[in-house]
């Protein structure tokens, strides 16, 4: 597996871990805040309860104090302290509204807060008409009644209280947690931006090193290139030169003795001439794959292809009239590229359909154009949803076997034997190649032996 891959792998992985404890820490976080309510609500509840038992303790007091000294200071403080009684009972039941429990036991402290004050009125109303032995019986009764809402209030303190341990020892539990959850988090987001800086880091002195081989080869490309170019220069000029002399010397040869040559002299003339016309329009065509290597041309983004073909058909007209050529051209797309190029392009292209046309047979050349989507490209070229402007270029020549479709493109690859009549230099197809290559397109060719060939030049369409 890949380590690119690998790290991919880990650094999905921690984010996943990453994401669980964030997930937990939210949780405890919010259970923590629940728990905290809870605690201070059941606070709240007892601080409520020990409230209501002090007052109906003071109301206790008061009566007694009033029975006894007949001071009417008690009342007041009797008043007072039974005031406060029903919002305390209020605020208990709505403290108790979500505990059923408790709920009772809040509406059973009511009942004996009111059958106790009410037996307490009551003697207060009557306290001028009871016999010593009936003001004792009245105050065992209330006696009764007090320990029976102390009873209730110690039943819902202690619940309560069980309650408050639970959600503290709950609240607790979860202060230790959220800390620890913190820290995972910390520790975990610490240990992934570490690996991710140290793994650019890495990336970058990978790229770095690559940057700096690309420098060093780019380097050697430019001097390799200028190289080249100083040979294409040598193989354009110098050698030439040489070339012209030859022919000059056999047109000397031929003119000065034309009688007196023998056959057999001047058969071996025309064979030296034509090997030098061979190798200058070699030289020439080496000279132009060379320079296209070398694109200095300016791109047009508006080329008339059609124009470029009359100009091209114009130049070979003699040739396509001895093959009795009938060309067929629909309206083709404007494209963006170089002019010139397209022109040594087409011109290739005719020329290849001329040279490997059927002996006896008229040529017929067929032109079209249409647009492609990057789905409808052929299956080794994928460029995603760019589109293309395609020209096909049909000829009914010679063709060739499916199987040599990629091989006719290599320079100075021919399909055909030096001994053949199919004279092809093996750089034209190679050409043009190199100038799709410069239009940032491609071409690719079928064929059929006997039955013909299909070039197709697809060239972008720029967004």
């Amino acid at each position: 597996m890949p380590k690119s891959q690998l790290y991919s792998i880990a650094f999905g992985l921690s984010l996943l871990i990453l994401l669980i404890f964030s997930v937990l820490l939210y949780d405890s976080i919010n259970s923590l805040r629940d728990k905290s309510f809870l605690v201070e609500h059941s606070q709240i509840i007892i601080d409520k309860l020990q409230t209501l038992n002090l007052a109906m303790m003071d109301v206790e007091t008061s009566q007694r104090g009033f029975l006894l000294t007949r001071d009417t200071s008690f009342l007041d403080l009797l008043i007072q302290s039974r005031d406060k009684i029903p919002v305390l009972l209020d605020t208990l039941t709505v403290l108790t509204g979500n505990n059923q429990s408790q709920a009772k036991n809040a509406v059973a402290i009511k009942e004996a807060v009111v059958m106790r004050l009410l037996e307490l009125q009551e003697v207060l109303n009557r306290m001028e008409y009871y016999s010593i032995p009936e003001l004792t019986a009245e105050l065992k009764s209330g006696k009764k009644l007090m320990d029976l809402f102390r009873h209730k209030i110690s039943v819902m303190q202690k619940e309560e209280s069980s309650l408050l341990n639970s959600q503290a020892n709950s609240k607790h539990a979860y202060e230790r947690l959220t800390p620890n959850y913190f820290k995972a988090i910390l520790t975990i987001t610490t240990m992934i931006g570490l690996a991710s800086f140290i793994l650019l880091l890495r990336e970058l002195k990978q790229r770095l090193a690559v940057q700096s081989l690309l420098e060093t080869r780019v380097n050697t490309l430019g001097q390799a290139n200028a190289e080249l170019q100083q040979i294409a220069h040598i193989t354009s000029h110098d050698l030439q030169e040489p070339l012209r002399k030859i022919r000059t010397f056999i047109d000397a040869l031929q003119s000065k003795f034309p009688n007196d040559l023998p056959d057999e002299a001047k058969v071996m003339l025309e064979r030296v001439d034509k090997n030098a016309n061979y190798i200058r329009e070699l030289v020439a065509d080496l000279s132009d794959f060379v320079g296209l290597a070398n694109n200095e041309e300016d791109r047009l983004p508006d080329v008339d292809v059609n124009k470029i073909l009359f100009n091209v058909q114009k130049e070979q007209s003699a040739a396509m009239a001895l093959k009795q050529a009938q060309i067929q051209i629909s309206a083709l797309p404007r494209v963006s590229g170089f002019e010139k190029q397209m022109h040594i392009l087409f011109r290739e292209l005719f020329t290849n359909a001329l040279k490997f046309s059927k002996p006896g047979h008229p040529l017929e050349i067929t032109i079209t154009g249409n647009l492609v989507t990057g789905k409808q490209l052929p299956q080794d070229f994928k460029f995603g949803d760019r589109n293309f402007n395609v020209i096909s270029i049909y000829d009914n020549g010679i063709g060739f076997d499916e199987q040599y479709a990629h091989k006719i493109f290599i320079l100075f690859q021919r399909l055909h034997g030096s001994n053949s009549s199919y004279k092809g230099k093996g750089i034209g197809l190679a050409i043009c190649q190199r100038i799709m290559a410069n239009h940032d397109g491609f071409i690719t060719a079928a064929g059929q032996e006997g039955k013909g060939a299909t070039f197709q030049l697809y060239f972008p369409i720029d967004h």
